[in-house]
């Protein structure tokens, strides 16, 4: 009985040795990991990722604003010139479109 006791308790340190044996490699890798994450990415580069997007965004939405008035300008100057093509056209556009859509519900 004794030697079993004896190979129990040696079983369980040496159990008791690996388990910790394991936790130390597990905190080792853990620590590599989050080094090499932060060496990757920081939060200043996240940062200054979202300031340059942001910029960007703004740059586009007031370039593509400046298009459409432009664009809005064009157009009601062209309506200006020429009044009696512009009333025609968009009759022409108003038949073919009341054609098409009529004709798809039959």
């Amino acid at each position: 009985m004794r030697n079993t006791q004896t190979a129990a308790q040696r079983e369980i340190k040496a159990l008791r040795a690996e388990v910790e044996r394991l936790q130390s490699l597990a905190k080792t890798k853990a620590a590599s990991v989050q080094h090499d994450v932060s060496n990757v990415i920081g939060i200043e580069d996240i940062r200054d990722f979202a300031k340059e997007a942001g910029k960007n965004a703004r740059r586009f939405i007031r370039d593509t604003r400046s298009q459409a008035v432009d664009l809005r300008e064009d157009a009601e100057g062209r309506i200006a010139s020429h009044p009696f093509r512009s009333v025609g056209l968009a009759a022409l556009a108003g038949a073919v479109f009341g054609m098409l859509f009529s004709s798809t519900r039959r």
